[in-house]
C-alpha cells in the first residue's frame, strides 16, 4: 500500500513538474519571440539610418541633427517595442531545477536588457553607435537570436 502511494505521489509530482515546464517553455518562447521581433526591427531601422544617411554626426543637446539626430529619433521610436520585449522576458519565471530553460531565460534577459540600454543611450544622446557593438553582438549570439545582416 505504501509503495502504491509513493508511486502515485511520484507520478503526480512528475506530471505537475512536466506541466510547469511546458508552461515555462511557452512563456519563454513568447519572450524570445517578442525579443526577436524587437531585435529585427531595431536592426532594420537603425542599420537603414546608419547606411543611407550622409551628413554630420555632430549635434547639440537642443537640436540633434544629421545622423545622430536620425539615430536618436529612430531609437525613440523603437524603444516601446524593445522595452515591452524586455518586460515580457522579466516576467518569465522558471523553476531553478529546469536548468536548460533557466539558461535560455538568463541569456535572453541579458540581451533584452542590453538592447534596451543601448537604444535608451542612443535615444537620449544620439552619440552612441548601434553598429559594431561587440558586447551586444556577443549577448545576442549567446541568446541564439538570428542577426539581421550580420550586425547587432
Amino acid at each position: 500500500m505504501v509503495v502504491v502511494l509513493v508511486l502515485a505521489l511520484g507520478a503526480l509530482t512528475a506530471y505537475a513538474d512536466h506541466r510547469s515546464r511546458v508552461d515555462e517553455g511557452r512563456a519563454l518562447d513568447a519572450c524570445r519571440g517578442q525579443l526577436h521581433d524587437a531585435a529585427v526591427s531595431s536592426d532594420l531601422q537603425m542599420m537603414a539610418v546608419a547606411t543611407t544617411t550622409h551628413g554630420p554626426l555632430a549635434s547639440t543637446r537642443k537640436a540633434p541633427s544629421g545622423l545622430a539626430g536620425l539615430m536618436s529619433r529612430s531609437a525613440r521610436e523603437l524603444l516601446p517595442q524593445v522595452v515591452h520585449a524586455d518586460d515580457v522576458c522579466r516576467a518569465v519565471s522558471v523553476r531553478p531545477w529546469h536548468f536548460s530553460l533557466k539558461t535560455r531565460l538568463h541569456v535572453s534577459s541579458a540581451y533584452a536588457a542590453a538592447l534596451t540600454a543601448k537604444l535608451q543611450a542612443i535615444a537620449t544622446g544620439g552619440h552612441t553607435s548601434y553598429v559594431g557593438d561587440a558586447t551586444l553582438r556577443r549577448l545576442r549570439q549567446d541568446a541564439d537570436l538570428v542577426e539581421f545582416g550580420g550586425h547587432s
